[in-house]
């Protein structure tokens, strides 16, 4: 298969629901624009990018961008997960 012809199979889709933990605390962010291009997260890993909504009242229009390597580390798919990580087990 030609690098043209690559697939990239993404961890979550546009508008799925995480758990963006820091600071000892969770936030729920929804997925709202996923990047696709050469990003190299912190550890020098290859990764894509995803833009995340935080869903609070008090901040709306709020977001920020995480490495798509983030997840398992301080991006969570499921509120249990995240919860875990924080009480320092291994999600």
């Amino acid at each position: 298969m030609s690098e043209r012809e690559r697939v990239i199979e993404l961890p979550v889709k546009v508008g799925q629901k995480v758990y963006y933990t820091f600071d000892g605390f969770i936030e729920p962010c929804t997925i709202e624009i996923i990047f696709l291009d050469n990003y190299t997260d912190q550890d020098g890993n290859c990764s894509c990018m995803a833009k995340i909504h935080f869903d609070r009242e008090d901040c709306p229009y709020e977001s920020t961008e995480i490495y798509l390597t983030d997840i398992g580390k301080t991006v969570f798919l499921t509120k249990e997960a995240a919860e875990k990580a924080l009480k320092g087990g291994v999600a």
